[in-house]
């Protein structure tokens, strides 16, 4: 049995917005974005986008290797995994 990533517009989006706003020319470069931060920009744009398709969303990127995600205590903390590499 074959498995396949069943990439969708909103997986390439998240990803797109993380390697701009984590990019090391980005202004407040802290190597991290908080997912509320994340949530209400990809809400703010994009509104018929619901809090659990962003969360699928980023759970997948997490298997792929895409990204890691940590919870400091209070929100969960994303990064960029090194040579991640894209779609």
């Amino acid at each position: 049995m074959v498995s396949e990533w069943s990439v969708r517009p909103i997986h390439n989006l998240i990803y797109r917005i993380l390697k701009s706003k984590l990019s090391r020319k980005s202004r407040g470069f802290k190597g991290y974005i908080l997912y509320n931060e994340l949530k209400y920009i990809i809400i703010d744009r994009f509104p018929n986008f619901s809090e659990e398709e962003i969360r699928k969303a980023l759970l997948d990127l997490e298997i792929w290797g895409k990204i890691s995600v940590e919870n400091n205590g209070n929100d969960l903390e994303i990064r960029l995994r090194e040579n991640s590499g894209e779609f």
